[in-house]
């Protein structure tokens, strides 16, 4: 560099000729002036003046006057300034060489010394500082070609960074940021025309961590944007409002007063002549730009503006190719589809998106009334149901009746539409409007609007748009027209289908050579286009091994055959997921027959696949519950006569046994016929659990617990040569289910895995939980529940049989060995538990039976049943109404017994005509629930409606009818058969229940 020219060459000239410093004085012929460079091994130091105007002491005449100065007795000069300097440190002798590059002074050599400098070194120091000339001269040249490269180099990385992005936001934020950088600068701003008010308005501002201050709006031609714009030149200065050259408003100039960054440089964007706004950066009050970084700003500016037209060329480009994407959609949902809404639906939400709208509309014309109604909306907040337009009336009727576009930039003030629709305009905030009629030849099939709610005009492109969008939409109708007919004579036939999605492939034929798929082939296989190879062979290293060979022949047979072929298989993704796919294909032949091509298509069908088979896992359980309903009706009906008959056995048994006192042949022979209704009983409680029809008590449960307490009996029931264990997972969550059949399910699973093993085994029971996803491989649906597992080591369940043995009376036991209820009856009690019960067997290696049941969510529940006293007697009025003669005649013996009054009537008219007749308070209604006639809760509403609001308590033989759900609500119910005991207990429970029955 020249600091390194300048120190050799003090250097030299100190040695040759003895000096005791060195002093360079810069020249700069353009402000004729001399400025000292503290350079050479001995520097001039302590100099009273660093810069001197030419003529100015001896360095100054020898800058004026181009020659060289020799003096003996420096102090003594006239020429020489500040003596004081000189007779301080003792020096006498100053030599001041012009140092010239043709007609250029580039500096002046001064060297000082004590004794005098030996005259026959003249010549040879004045040879060389010229020499020095040259060296320095070029070393700023080099300096400053080396400056220049740097700038560019910096210029072409902003330039590069440039090009990154497309973006129009992300260009200007990197400009500003980027000058602010190159000029090391406070901040940076890009101003830009407002087309609508013609001010210059901030784009985009750019601030390093010193705060500065922009205005985001200024009058056009104020100023250094407005002053760079106008000229079309760049515009420095140190203080914008001490500038005379530039104007601003008096708030503005105020508010710039305030401030202390009021340094800028403003230069035009300017791109094939055309002013795109101005680039201005801004620094501290006082900063002058130098023309070297004004000439670098301008260069900056060029690429800027470069870069903003091209990102406004692109943001336009996007805009015309989203365009015509958007067309182009509506033009395949047109062609796709024969749904005329879906079709009406995309169109008015394209035109919203391409007007940049922000309602858009579709009516249509209703030949019926000759009026318009709006079928479809997007973005509309008012209601348009009841809104019918008229031909000529209003914006839409205007376009109706012209068959032109109408287009209004004030909905509210145009004269043209009146008051018509005035309220809906309101209600919408429509401001600016443009309709287009939808014409089908020479008729108007409708009109497509669309609405802003902001002063913005539409425009002529608008319009086109627009238009564009109205002829698909006439398309769609007049295929909806065309189809109508077809479409109501195939309206039997399922319309919705699972969208396909499919690509398609060509190879050669055989199973080697080229392959190649298109994008969707590449999406179903989960391969991106760089990792396939383009080979059949890299196409089968992605079928599953175990179809290849399947695949491989069907290819193979249909090439040499010359037909099509189809085959579904599975595929393997990187990622190892497995797909399944639907493959079909035809064999191109040449004139002579031989196979050219293999064109084909592919198909994921995972999904299908998918649904078919939950569709059949539905179908078998839709069979199994039909199965089930219609013996659960059977089962109701055979229960609510049995659950008659033995309420009479039962009830007379007791009575009689309650009177014979202790004769105990008598005794034998009543409770013989006690225990057979007994097990008459159990045995209906059996049908209806298999039918899931008993009335249950649920309790919260510890199925550890459960299993644990049932173990002593399991042991007695499966004999020696079982070994039964017991796994019990730890800290169990709670159920809630009927411990009596929760037991019940256990005991007869135990049994039937008893009866696999004649010969003994290993019998296993074990607990756990399982937390189900919902997905294909859980047995249950998402949620918590607890699973109960009985294993065995018998001989196993054929699969054939293995879908029957939940079925009513099947069973695989020889005659009389088993009755084919057992299953059942673990099924229902399962089912109606809220659970789910799933079989695993294999013939000959065993069977295990998993119950799942849902964990018990946090409830109130009388875990401990009510202890059971024996009734107080009583002494209230019963309504008791009973269509079977001989339950009434023993209800009315029981209640009499127990001290009641009774009014018995067979049928509910009778029992309202007594209670009608009998004067005296009715306490309680003891009603059957269902009678001929009325049925026992229309007897309760009548008697409330008369006036009479006795407690209600209902009896029935089917188990089924309480409940929340049923026609009693959840009113009190005693079923069918009960005791004497059992009837006074509840019969006195209901009088004594403080609270509202229930």
């Amino acid at each position: 560099g020249i600091d390194a020219v300048l120190d050799a060459v003090g250097r030299e000239a100190a040695d040759l000729v003895g000096a005791a410093e060195v002093g360079f004085w810069i020249a700069d012929e353009a402000t004729r002036t001399l400025t000292l460079r503290q350079v050479g091994p001995r520097p001039v130091h302590a100099y009273p003046a660093t810069v001197m105007s030419y003529g100015e002491s001896v360095a100054g005449w020898v800058a004026e006057h181009r020659e060289a100065a020799w003096i003996a007795d420096a102090p003594k000069d006239a020429r020489v300034a500040r003596r004081d300097w000189w007779e301080a440190r003792g020096y006498k002798s100053l030599i001041a060489l012009p140092m010239v590059h043709g007609d250029t002074l580039i500096a002046v050599l001064t060297l000082v010394g004590k004794a005098p400098f030996p005259v026959r070194h003249r010549e040879m120091l004045e040879l060389f500082a010229a020499q020095a000339a040259v060296a320095i001269t070029n070393a700023r040249l080099y300096a400053d070609s080396n400056a220049r490269r740097e700038a560019a180099e910096a210029l072409a990385e902003v330039g590069r960074l440039l090009l990154q992005t497309l973006d129009p936001t992300i260009v200007a934020r990197r400009i500003t940021e980027h000058v602010c950088r190159l000029l090391d600068a406070r901040s940076a701003a890009v101003y830009r025309p407002d087309a609508d008010s013609g001010m210059l308005v901030a784009d985009t501002v750019f601030e390093t961590d010193r705060p500065f201050v922009w205005q985001r709006r200024l009058d056009r031609g104020t100023g250094v944007a407005g002053r760079a714009l106008a000229t079309r030149t760049a515009c420095a200065t140190p203080d914008v409002i001490a500038d005379p050259r530039l104007a601003y408003t008096p708030e503005t100039r105020a508010e710039l007063a305030e401030r202390t960054h009021r340094a800028m440089l403003a230069v035009p964007l300017i791109v094939t002549g055309r002013a795109l706004g101005a680039l201005i950066v801004g620094d501290a009050t006082g900063r002058r730009f130098t023309p070297e970084e004004i000439a670098r700003a301008e260069a900056f500016a060029d690429q800027a503006a470069l870069a903003l037209e091209n990102a406004r060329l692109y943001a336009d480009a996007e805009g015309r190719r989203r365009e015509a994407e958007v067309l182009a959609e509506v033009a395949r949902t047109v062609g796709a589809t024969l749904e005329l809404d879906v079709v009406l639906v995309r169109i008015a939400e394209a035109a919203r998106e391409l007007c940049g709208a922000d309602v858009a509309r579709i009516a249509l014309w209703d030949p019926g009334t000759d009026t318009m109604h709006v079928r479809h909306g997007v973005g509309t907040q008012a209601d348009y149901q009841s809104v019918r337009i008229e031909r000529g009336v209003g914006l839409g009727g205007l376009a109706w009746g012209s068959g032109r576009a109408v287009r209004t930039d004030d909905r509210r003030t145009d004269p043209r539409f009146g008051d018509a629709h005035a309220e809906l305009v309101v209600s919408e905030g429509t401001v600016a409007a443009l309709a287009v009629p939808i014409r089908s030849g020479e008729r108007v099939e409708g009109v497509i609007f669309v609405d802003n709610r902001s002063p913005r005009p539409f425009t002529d492109r608008d319009e086109r748009v627009l238009s564009g969008l109205a002829d698909h939409a006439a398309v769609a109708l007049r295929n909806a027209r065309l189809f109508q007919a077809l479409r109501d004579s195939e309206e039997f036939l399922a319309r919705a289908q699972a969208v396909a999605q499919i690509g398609s492939w060509i190879s050669s034929p055989g199973t080697t050579g080229s392959l190649s798929w298109s994008r969707e082939v590449f999406r179903i296989f989960g391969v991106r286009e760089d990792q396939f190879a383009g080979t059949v062979q890299d196409f089968f290293a992605r079928v599953h091994p175990d179809d290849v060979e399947m695949v491989r022949r069907a290819a193979e047979e249909a090439t040499a055959e010359g037909r099509p072929y189809a085959v579904d298989h599975r595929i393997v993704r990187p990622d190892g997921t497995i797909r399944w796919v639907h493959e079909r294909a035809d064999v191109l032949l040449d004139e002579q027959g031989r196979p050219t091509r293999i064109i084909g298509i592919v198909q994921d069908i995972t999904d299908r696949r998918a649904a078919e088979e939950a569709l059949r896992h539905s179908e078998a359980q839709l069979r199994q519950s039909q199965k089930m309903e219609a013996v659960g009706r059977l089962a109701g009906g055979v229960a609510h006569d049995f659950n008659n008959l033995l309420t009479v056995i039962t009830g007379r048994t007791q009575l009689l046994l309650a009177q014979i006192g202790a004769d105990p042949a008598r005794r034998r022979e009543l409770e013989l016929i006690e225990q057979t209704a007994e097990r008459a009983a159990s045995l209906t409680k059996q049908l209806l659990a298999f039918s899931r029809k008993q009335v249950l008590q649920p309790t919260r449960l510890d199925l550890n617990t459960v299993v644990a307490e049932l173990a002593s009996l399991l042991r007695r029931l499966i004999g020696e040569d079982v070994e039964l264990t017991l796994r019990a997972t730890p800290d169990l969550p709670p159920i809630h289910a009927d411990r009596a059949q929760i037991e019940q399910v256990v005991v007869n699973l135990v049994v039937n895995a008893r009866d696999a093993m004649p010969r003994g085994g290993r019998l296993t029971i074990s607990t756990g939980t399982l937390n189900a996803t919902g997905f294909g491989g859980d047995p249950v649906p998402r949620g918590e529940w607890v699973t109960l597992a009985v294993s065995d080591t018998g001989h196993g369940i054929a699969r054939e049989s293995q879908p029957l043995v939940f079925e009513p009376f099947f069973t695989t036991k020889g005659p009389g060995k088993g009755t084919g209820l057992g299953l059942s009856i673990v099924y229902g009690i399962v089912e109606q538990s809220g659970g789910r019960i799933a079989l695993d067997s294999e013939p000959g290696r065993g069977t295990t039976f998993t119950v799942y049941l849902p964990i018990a969510v946090e409830r109130t529940t009388d875990a401990v049943a009510r202890s059971a006293p024996t009734p107080t007697r009583g002494h209230e009025t019963v309504l008791l109404v009973e269509d079977e003669p001989e339950v009434r005649r023993l209800t009315r013996e029981i209640l009499e017994t127990q001290g009641y009054a009774v009014l018995e009537a067979a049928d509910g008219a009778t029992a309202l005509r007594t209670a009608r007749d009998h004067r005296g308070s009715i306490d309680l209604l003891l009603t059957d629930v269902v009678m001929p006639g009325l049925r026992g809760h229309e007897v309760a509403q009548a008697l409330a409606a008369a006036g009479r609001r006795p407690r209600v308590l209902y009896i029935s033989g089917y188990p089924d009818l309480g409940g929340a759900d049923s026609a009693i609500g959840e009113q009190w119910l005693l079923p069918k058969p009960f005791s004497p005991a059992e009837l006074a207990r509840k019969v006195r429970a209901v009088l004594d229940e403080p609270s509202l029955p229930r």
